[in-house]
């Protein structure tokens, strides 16, 4: 609790930097907000620490292997990051960067992915006739 208090006052006093420095016309506003997102990102993390102990816990408890749940939680990671980031290049003003961003993650699901899907190709090629 006292980490999601942290996170909202880091994001109140970061936005009020921001603004200020947007005010003054000052150079040091994308710095400040880069600066920023990377404490806030940190501070998410953290809060995510026990939601990363449950999964690890209901893939033991549901007898999954690791080499299937492992790509299925970085694919949802790469989803997070890449709109994180997505929504930082719009808030900066970079849509065009932020599309690639998008793209590239997707490229990186599909990759992260890979090892799941010879996991099933695996399974059922026997049933295949190969």
């Amino acid at each position: 609790m006292q980490t999601a208090f942290r996170l909202i006052a880091a994001g109140v006093v970061s936005a009020i930097a921001c603004s200020c420095a947007r005010a003054c016309r000052s150079a040091l506003a994308p710095a400040i907000a880069l600066a920023a997102a990377a404490v806030l990102t940190a501070f998410v993390l953290r809060l995510l620490k026990p939601v990363a102990d449950y999964l690890q816990t209901l893939r033991e408890g549901a007898g999954m292997e690791p080499s299937v749940f492992s790509p299925l939680l970085q694919v949802g990671c790469i989803g997070i990051l890449t709109e994180f980031c997505c929504a930082f290049c719009a808030e900066a003003g970079e849509q065009s960067i932020g599309r690639v961003v998008e793209f590239g993650g997707c490229a990186a699901a599909l990759c992260a992915l890979l090892p799941l899907l010879e996991s099933v190709m695996n399974l059922i090629r026997p049933y295949l006739g190969g």
